[in-house]
């Protein structure tokens, strides 16, 4: 979750995705996310051994503006029947909004969660009124740095 090794930084205008279906949540206590959490990083390349008390650190640490400012508006709770399925923080940054952490729940992955999440931040963020979206991804998570080109996101030179 704060894997300190080499980053791309990617970007993408907010505009081009098809308004997101689903059912989305604010985020909630981090005490709610944070098993989602966890779980979604256990076993990737951004998996430093956190325990729980670890990922509701990081992600209360989030909402207090630990990443740069916290943008409640711009950050959601992926649900299905209810339940929290993944989930996007959104922070500004000195480049403007960035995707801090995006995750999806393991059972759930492979059925389009994030691609929801992005395009719902995407949406929250146009009515903001801001035109483009960032995020960092760890280099070694080509699993995830694949899914973000596929979305639209490009290198920042």
């Amino acid at each position: 979750m704060t894997a300190t090794a080499a980053r791309l930084h990617l970007h993408r205008p907010l505009g081009g995705l098809a308004p997101p279906a689903g059912e989305f949540g604010p985020i909630g206590p981090p005490e709610l996310l944070a098993p989602v959490m966890l779980a979604a990083y256990r076993g990737t390349p951004d998996d430093e051994g956190e325990s729980l008390q670890d990922a509701v650190d990081v992600l209360a640490d989030a909402m207090r503006g630990g990443l740069g400012p916290w943008l409640p508006d711009a950050s959601f709770v992926a649900l299905e029947d209810g339940q929290p399925v993944g989930a996007a923080f959104t922070v500004l940054s000195d480049d403007g909004p960035c995707v801090a952490f995006l995750f999806t729940a393991p059972d759930a992955v492979g059925r389009g969660v994030a691609t929801r999440l992005v395009g719902r931040v995407c949406q929250s963020l146009t009515v903001d009124g801001y035109d483009s979206v960032g995020l960092w991804v760890s280099a070694a998570n080509e699993r995830a740095a694949r899914l973000y080109r596929h979305l639209g996101f490009v290198d920042v030179p």
